[in-house]
């Protein structure tokens, strides 16, 4: 049995051979052409031409694909908003695009073939050659750069790399280069604020003001009322207001929805219940969306409540011990001075009926006489003084008849109708309160004299089992709209200063038929007693 050839091309040998050997037929002879029709010729030919205008649009066509295919590419890389280069093996700029050019600020013939080191800032070589090494070793790697382009200017940049390789040929490493300068930038302020926050020695919140919840907040803030930062997520910032404070909370909202920004003293509420004063200025940050973002800083003024006490009691001393000075002051020109001035007018009284009895002695009774007048005009001078330092009416018959006769003394000084209106009343009030009420008294009268324009002062003094108030009208020209009473004038700080000391109230504002008022409220000693002791 013959073996047939298994292998394929045993077999093509095989049947070339045969083919070869086998007998060749005779070639047929070829028919002579018919001859056609002009118009078949003519129909063939316009189908020809119809299908070469066909291909030649087909051509087209495709041309067209490939200008915009083209144009899309100069789109996509050549003007991408990120520049786009490839380095070789050695490190060296082998392509990059138009953009570029332009963030590197240098034109392309000359970035070809340089090295991208070269615009890498010293201080980051190092980290990029390691990752360039890196990267041709591995897939590819992502990094943040600080560079200089070619007019020196630095900037930072994110590069995204990635190796690319080819059969027979050496690895490129493919970059997408995007200038970060202003992120760069953004992100280190946005740490140098957290770190200025977290390190603030005052609270500091970031929050809601629909919901009045706690988004935010700041280590010092959290210290503050006794939490952790994670408890006061999502936090109601109305619990930390004391319940004496949380009536005004709405007046603060409307506040800050109208202005932007409000700043408020207020009392504080601690996780444990315990209570601290404090000053909560509150700023709309955020107002999109229909949501009010608000950030508030709360500062602890504990200690400044307590020196400002300490000031009122040392600046109450200072009255206590002036006007002490001032009634000794006066006891004793009225002792000594008074009966040394009148002993005088006592012995000129009495030379002048020694020396009248001769007529020789007319030339020194004139004298004697001037004497006398003399003295009479330091007894008035001495009393005027006296009373100005403490008028002995107020320690003699009280506060009202003080106020009553300091009213008199006013009309004639100043021909202002001035009168006192009161309730009868069997209240002794101390010492302090009276002489506190008859200086404010005093420095509202002279208010009225200065600035008013006056024809007229209406004075209402009440005294009852829980209060004293003392009220100065005039009818003069009151304040302008809108205008309040200016804290750092001398006269009003020191009314005010007088009240505070003693827990009352003063305000000062015009009535709506003109003019202006002050109005003074005092607690009795006895109630403030029984308060302290509830």
């Amino acid at each position: 049995m013959n073996k047939k050839p298994g292998h394929p091309n045993q077999l093509r040998a095989v049947a070339e051979a045969q083919l070869a050997h086998a007998p060749k037929p005779k070639p047929k002879p070829k028919p002579k052409p018919k001859p056609r029709p002009a118009e078949e010729l003519l129909h063939e030919l316009q189908v020809y031409q119809i299908e070469l205008e066909m291909q030649n649009e087909q051509l087209r066509q495709a041309q067209n694909a490939l200008e915009e295919s083209r144009d899309r590419y100069v789109d996509l890389y050549e003007l991408a908003p990120v520049c786009y280069l490839t380095l070789n093996d050695t490190g060296m700029i082998s392509e990059i695009n138009l953009t570029g050019s332009v963030l590197l600020k240098m034109e392309r013939n000359k970035l070809l073939r340089r090295r991208f080191d070269s615009f890498v800032t010293p201080e980051f070589r190092d980290r990029w050659h390691h990752l360039f090494m890196d990267i041709l070793q591995q897939s590819g790697a992502n990094c943040e750069l600080a560079m200089r382009n070619g007019a020196g200017e630095r900037f930072y940049a994110y590069l995204n790399c990635i190796r690319s390789t080819k059969e027979g040929a050496a690895p490129v490493v493919r970059i997408t280069l995007s200038d970060i300068t202003r992120l760069h930038h953004a992100e280190e302020s946005q740490r140098e604020w957290q770190t200025f926050v977290e390190h603030a020695t005052w609270g500091m919140t970031v929050g809601s003001l629909e919901d009045r919840t706690i988004k935010l907040a700041n280590p010092a803030y959290a210290l503050m009322h006794g939490y952790t930062v994670e408890e006061l997520r999502n936090f109601v910032a109305d619990a930390m207001y004391a319940p004496e404070s949380r009536a005004n909370l709405q007046h603060h909202v409307e506040c800050v929805r109208k202005d932007g920004h409000h700043t408020f003293e207020c009392v504080r509420l601690r996780k444990d219940g315990s209570t601290f004063p404090a000053v909560v200025d509150i700023s709309i940050i955020d107002g999109v969306g229909g949501k009010t973002t608000i950030m508030a800083s709360v500062r602890d003024i504990t200690w400044s409540k307590h020196t400002e006490q300490q000031l009122r009691n040392l600046t109450a001393h200072f009255q206590t011990v002036r006007e002490e000075e001032k009634a000794s002051i006066a006891r004793e020109i009225h002792d000594d001075l008074g009966g040394t001035l009148t002993a005088l007018k006592m012995e000129a009284y009495w030379l002048a009926e020694e020396l009248s009895a001769s007529r020789d002695n007319e030339p020194l009774l004139k004298h004697v006489e001037l004497m006398s007048q003399l003295t009479d005009n330091a007894v008035n001078v001495t009393r005027r003084v006296i009373t100005g330092l403490r008028p002995t009416i107020l320690d003699d018959l009280g506060l009202l008849a003080a106020l009553e006769w300091q009213a008199g003394q006013f009309r004639k000084l100043t021909g202002i109708q001035c009168r006192v209106n009161s309730i009868e009343d069997k209240v002794n009030l101390d010492k302090q309160r009276s002489i506190a009420l008859f200086r404010i008294f005093q420095e509202a009268l002279t208010n009225v004299a200065k600035h008013s324009g006056a024809s007229r002062v209406a004075i209402e003094f009440r005294c009852g089992d829980e209060e004293v108030m003392l009220s100065v009208c005039d009818n003069g020209c009151g304040l302008p709209d809108e205008h309040t009473v200016a804290p750092t004038s001398y006269g009003v700080r020191g009314m005010c200063e007088r009240i505070e000391q003693l827990g009352g109230k003063i305000r000062f504002d015009s009535p709506l038929g003109g003019g202006f008022c002050v109005t003074v409220t005092l607690p009795l000693l006895e109630n403030i007693t029984r308060e302290d002791k509830a």
